[in-house]
């Protein structure tokens, strides 16, 4: 049986106007494989994409060519060459990685052949005519939501936080405005995004992001104003004030004169949600001395309060740990360096031999006891042998490695600056996993 992939497509404008249903299409896909016997792999449904979007837009679309291109697929369907594509260039794109893996397509109500001159020019002209269509549908559209903007109604289902759609306009929504009055008066007095997503977290247990916060106080909805329509709905603040918030700029960060390396930077991984480790200093008095400490936390627990990890590691204590262990994964590589100084030894051996080969053929030419045609042809095979011998001493001064390996490790990497330091741990681990209880699994390169 083969197995085919069920695209299924309807785009915004079309549900609008035509009411075209997903469901539909899948029902009839469902049938048409049970009929011919096939066996679906999996459906693939684009909705609220047209047809002339680019490529990268449709995710799905997508999904299912990266299944092409894994061989996991013999055969697409789908109900109409309109759900495939309306542009010409595009199609003949996706055309050639199906063909490339010996895939082929099939409208289940159209009847296309792209074996023949006459069945390839059909559908270049379907995709024309198509494409055209949906380029008059799409002005057709934009005029019916231009009026519809123009009497206050909505386009589609989504509003913006703190409103509801009633009527088929958007009014205020009591309970989440209070939240969007929040964000613009504690950012207007703060002049801080990070301070204001505290601030949420903290009164209303709402974990937003930065991004998301700057989209509502960036957002002229809330002046009653959507996309140039004065008065489109209830403004909540005025425009002048809007205005200003827009024009704050925060106060720079003082900027400190001595740059701080932090050793493991971009290496460590919490274990419990997947993201990466901050770095961080503190500073503790004891005695009469000052004493510097570089931390790391999650970045999630420190923003979000999301993820279990709360701890904070010291980078002190994991560079002892790491010295420790790297101590003893390095035992290894004297047998490595002494492998590696074999085949440094025969590079040698042999250059000498093929060098010597060389000035013989010289002596033989130069005796006239080789034609030129001979000379030249011996001369270029030596030459090719010898550029094709790998230069193990050019990839890495062998010598130097292993003297270094047979020192004290310990006392080599204490001379280091902190710069080669964090060179150093970066060319050797590829990363650093810790758990909530400060625990590290490291996986070296």
């Amino acid at each position: 049986m083969k197995r085919c992939a069920a695209y299924i497509r309807v785009s915004t404008e079309e549900q609008v106007l035509h009411g075209y249903s997903l469901e539909a299409q899948k029902l009839a896909l469902t049938d048409y494989a049970a009929a011919h016997n096939l066996v679906i792999f999996d459906y693939y449904i684009d909705e609220g994409f047209s047809a002339r979007k680019k490529m990268s837009k449709r995710k799905e679309f997508l999904r299912m060519l990266s299944d092409v291109e894994a061989d996991r697929i013999d055969l697409v369907i789908f109900t109409k060459l309109d759900r495939w594509f309306r542009n010409i260039s595009d199609y003949y794109k996706v055309q050639e990685i199906l063909e490339a893996h010996h895939v082929n397509w099939k409208t289940i109500y159209e009847n296309y052949d792209t074996t023949t001159a006459n069945g390839r020019l059909h559908i270049n002209i379907m995709l024309s005519v198509a494409q055209d269509e949906a380029d008059r549908t799409s002005e057709r559209i934009k005029v019916v939501f231009q009026n519809k903007r123009n009497r206050g109604e909505v386009t589609n289902g989504s509003h913006p936080l703190g409103f509801c759609i009633k009527n088929k306009q958007l009014v205020p929504d009591e309970a989440d405005m209070k939240i969007v009055k929040d964000i613009f008066d504690f950012y207007e007095l703060n002049q801080s995004i990070y301070t204001t997503a505290q601030m949420l977290r903290e009164k209303y247990n709402l974990h937003f992001c930065n991004a998301t916060i700057s989209r509502v106080l960036k957002n002229k909805i809330y002046t009653g104003e959507y996309k140039n329509i004065k008065n489109y709905t209830t403004p909540v603040i005025d425009e002048k004030r809007f205005n200003d918030i827009q024009n704050i700029k925060p106060l720079p960060k003082e900027r400190k004169t001595i740059k701080r390396v932090y050793l493991f930077t971009g290496l460590l991984t919490c274990r419990e949600c997947g993201r990466k480790l901050t770095a961080n200093h503190s500073s503790v008095k004891y005695k009469d001395t000052i004493r510097e400490y570089n931390l790391y936390r999650c970045k999630r627990y420190v923003d979000q309060k999301l993820c279990t990890h709360k701890k904070v590691l010291n980078e002190l204590k994991l560079e002892t740990y790491l010295i420790t262990q790297t101590k003893q994964a390095l035992k290894g590589y004297n047998f490595l360096a002494d492998i590696k100084d074999n085949q440094n030894r025969n590079y040698h051996m042999e250059v000498t031999r093929i060098n010597k080969k060389l000035e013989k053929l010289k002596e033989l030419y130069i005796e006239d006891l080789l034609d030129k045609d001979t000379y030249i042809k011996d001369y270029k095979n030596l030459n090719t042998k010898l550029l094709s011998i790998p230069d193990f001493e050019a990839q890495n001064n062998l010598t130097f490695l292993k003297n270094r390996l047979n020192t004290d490790f310990e006392s080599l990497y204490h001379l280091l600056s902190d710069t080669e330091k964090r060179v150093f741990w970066r060319s050797l681990i590829a990363e650093i996993i810790v758990d909530k209880n400060n625990q590290v699994t490291v996986r070296y390169k």
